[in-house]
C-alpha cells in the first residue's frame, strides 16, 4: 500500500472511530439515575434507550412519544421523561434517508406508564435487505437496567 494511501486510510479508520464514540459521550446512566427525583405525583418516567449493540450505527431515530419528537437516540445513548399515568404510543417521527441505506417504518409500540414507576422502551436499528428497520420494544426494568449501564444520557428536545 502506498504511504499516501495508508495515511488516508488511518485517517479515514480515525474519523470513524471517532463518530462511533461521540455517540456514546455524555453524562452516564447511574450518575444521571442517581440524582434523579421521583416523578411528580400522577406521572411516570419513561426512559428510550438505545444500546452500542445497535446493527445500523448510522441511523439515528427522532423519538417520538404521544406523537410529539422527544430527542434523537444515538447508539449508546438514552432519554428520559415524565408523563401523566396512561397509555403512551411511543414512535419514530421521521425516517431518515441516508447513503448507506433506506430507512423503513417503524412500528410505534404502545406503553403503559403508572404513578412513581418506571417504563423502558428500547430502539435497535437492524439491517433488512437494502433497507434498515428500527425496532421499538418494551423491555422489563431488569433488563433495561443492565443495558442502561454503560449508555449516556441525551439532553431532551428543545
Amino acid at each position: 500500500m502506498p504511504q499516501g494511501s495508508r495515511k488516508n486510510w488511518i485517517a479515514c479508520a480515525a474519523v470513524a472511530l471517532g463518530a462511533i464514540t461521540a455517540c456514546a459521550t455524555g453524562t452516564p446512566y447511574a450518575q444521571v439515575a442517581a440524582g434523579l427525583p421521583p416523578p411528580p405525583a400522577g406521572q411516570g418516567r419513561i426512559v428510550l434507550y438505545m444500546t452500542s449493540a445497535s446493527a445500523q450505527l448510522h441511523v439515528f431515530p427522532r423519538m417520538t412519544v404521544d406523537g410529539v419528537p422527544v430527542g434523537t437516540l444515538r447508539p449508546g445513548t438514552f432519554l428520559y421523561l415524565d408523563r401523566p399515568a396512561g397509555l403512551h404510543p411511543i414512535g419514530v417521527a421521521q425516517q431518515q434517508a441516508s447513503v448507506i441505506s433506506t430507512q423503513i417504518a417503524t412500528e410505534p409500540v404502545t406503553i403503559e406508564v403508572f404513578p412513581g414507576a418506571t417504563s423502558y422502551v428500547s430502539a435497535s436499528a437492524v439491517a433488512i435487505v437494502a433497507a434498515t428497520q428500527v425496532i421499538l420494544r418494551s423491555e422489563a426494568p431488569d433488563a433495561a437496567v443492565r443495558d442502561l449501564s454503560d449508555l449516556s444520557w441525551v439532553p431532551p428536545a428543545e
